[in-house]
């Protein structure tokens, strides 16, 4: 609980114009977020246009291209939301199969340090 300090939240707009935020997490947190990405990703591994996950969120200028990493992507995570039933529980299992459960009321935890 409580208020995220205010030093170290970024709420940014793009040029496209999305507006976008980032926030700081616990280590466990993140640790959970990860697992669920690379959970959702082995089940879904193509998304927008074709492309991997990794493939739609890279940055690109013209003459590099760079994957981002150290950061859990909200949009990905928000869509285990929309995913079908069989799809949601083929993510659960990857996600109790790295050591993951659930105490059954919606709190995850695990053998993660």
């Amino acid at each position: 609980g409580g208020s995220l300090p205010a030093e170290r939240t970024f709420l940014f707009g793009s040029i496209s114009g999305s507006i976008g935020s980032i926030l700081p997490i616990s280590e466990r947190k993140c640790q959970f977020f990860m697992g669920l990405t690379r959970a959702i990703n082995t089940v879904v591994p193509t998304g927008v246009g074709g492309l991997t996950h990794a493939q739609w969120r890279a940055f690109e200028n013209g003459r590099k291209v760079a994957e981002a990493r150290n950061l859990v992507d909200g949009d990905l995570v928000e869509s285990f939301l929309d995913l079908p039933r069989e799809l949601m529980q083929k993510v659960v299992a990857i996600l109790v199969k790295d050591g993951w459960s659930s105490d059954g009321a919606g709190e995850w935890g695990g053998n993660r340090s």
